[in-house]
């Protein structure tokens, strides 16, 4: 399944957001129930049948870091919210994104947001990385690294080493998030990278992480089809590889 959605793409370029969701299935990766729809009637129409609250999210292909343009809303409780906050982002960002389209998407139940990702690298080979998820991960830069491959501890062992582990843990009342679940998505990313070498760069941000025995669920991914960075003119020396 994954094959046949990669193999509907260029050899250099970003999958759309629909696209991506569904390599990352097809290696059990599990995301929030969603819908997507062309204007704000078919917004409100998905969002009763996947229940309220839910999120609005604007996608194209060049689209690529959605908060930068205020391109999410979060906590809709109405049709009437929905179809004003489809109407918005449509007149706002319509004239810039020429293939607009938009998300609706039920509400992750989950409570601790962490951002899972995989980079390929000249220099350093395949790079993995973990962080506290969301729009702060690149302010925060609270993230940790491992050239691959990475064994069944690794991946626990990185969240150990953030300097906000203690969130992941009981907080505020509320129970430990289920970390064990974000390192058996990280299992599979790595076993997705090895059965795709042309995959340059999977992140997934953020899987939201619920308590053990309830569902961790993903609400955004991207992922690249390409060279690995180093070898594309554009990256230059001083970008991250990760995060």
């Amino acid at each position: 399944a994954a094959e046949r959605v990669l193999a509907e793409h260029g050899d250099d370029c970003w999958l759309d957001a629909s696209s991506a969701e569904r390599v990352l299935q097809a290696y059990g990766v599990e995301f929030a129930p969603s819908r997507r729809v062309r204007g704000p009637g078919d917004a409100v129409a998905a969002a009763h049948e996947l229940g309220f609250p839910v999120v609005l999210k604007a996608e194209a292909a060049e689209l690529l870091h959605k908060s930068d343009h205020h391109a999410v809303r979060t906590g809709l409780r109405t049709g009437d919210d929905v179809f004003a906050a489809a109407t918005e982002l449509e007149e706002r960002l319509g004239d810039e994104f020429s293939d607009l389209s938009l998300q609706v998407q039920a509400h992750a139940p989950g409570h601790r947001e962490v951002l899972l990702g995989v980079t390929r690298d000249l220099r350093y080979g395949t790079l993995f990385a973990v962080g506290l998820g969301g729009v702060h991960v690149e302010a925060l830069r609270d993230v940790a690294l491992r050239t691959g491959p990475l064994d069944g501890h690794d991946p626990i062992e990185m969240f150990a080493e953030l300097k906000g582990t203690m969130l992941l843990g009981p907080f505020r009342g509320d129970p430990a998030a289920d970390v064990g679940a974000a390192a058996r998505t990280l299992l599979r990313l790595q076993r997705l990278v090895e059965d795709f070498p042309e995959i340059a760069e999977v992140e997934i941000n953020p899987l939201i992480l619920g308590a053990e025995g309830e569902p961790s669920l993903a609400v955004d991914a991207r992922l690249r089809i390409g060279p690995p960075l180093g070898l594309r003119s554009e990256d230059g020396a001083g970008r991250e590889p990760v995060g």
